[in-house]
C-alpha cells in the first residue's frame, strides 16, 4: 500500500505535511473548481458545475449540479465513493454551498464531509 504525502507551506512559513483525507479533500476541491478545458494538457479534467451558475435554484438545477459533481469525481478521483451531495443557496452572500459526503474506499467505514462554496 502506498501513502500519499504532500507538503504545503502555510502563511506562517512552516511546512505542513498532508496525508490521506486531507489530500483527497484538496483533490476534490481542485476538481470542482476547475472547468473542463482549463487545465493545459488535460482538457477533460474538471467539473461542469459552473454551467448552472446563473440558473434558477430549483430541484432540477440541483440535480444537474449533483450529476456534474458525481461525474467529475468518479472520473478524476477513483479513491473516493461519493455518498451524498446537498446544496444550500445563500442569497444574502450570493453563494451556493455544496456539501459533499464521501468515503475513502481503502478505509471502508470512515465518512468525511467537506463544503465547497461557489458564487451565484
Amino acid at each position: 500500500m502506498t501513502s500519499s504525502i504532500n507538503i504545503a507551506i502555510e502563511s506562517n512559513e512552516f511546512a505542513k505535511i498532508k496525508r490521506g483525507s486531507q489530500l483527497i479533500a484538496e483533490s476534490i476541491h481542485r476538481i470542482i473548481n476547475t472547468l473542463p478545458g482549463e487545465r493545459p494538457g488535460n482538457p477533460t479534467f474538471g467539473c461542469e458545475i459552473r454551467r448552472i451558475n446563473f440558473d434558477q435554484n430549483d430541484f432540477l438545477t440541483q440535480r444537474a449540479g449533483e450529476f456534474f459533481i458525481r461525474q467529475a469525481i468518479m472520473r478524476h478521483e477513483p479513491r473516493v465513493e461519493l455518498t451524498n451531495v446537498t446544496f444550500l443557496a445563500n442569497y444574502n452572500t450570493h453563494v451556493l454551498e455544496i456539501k459533499l459526503f464521501f468515503r475513502i474506499k481503502e478505509e471502508h467505514k470512515q465518512l468525511y464531509t467537506m463544503t465547497e462554496v461557489i458564487p451565484i
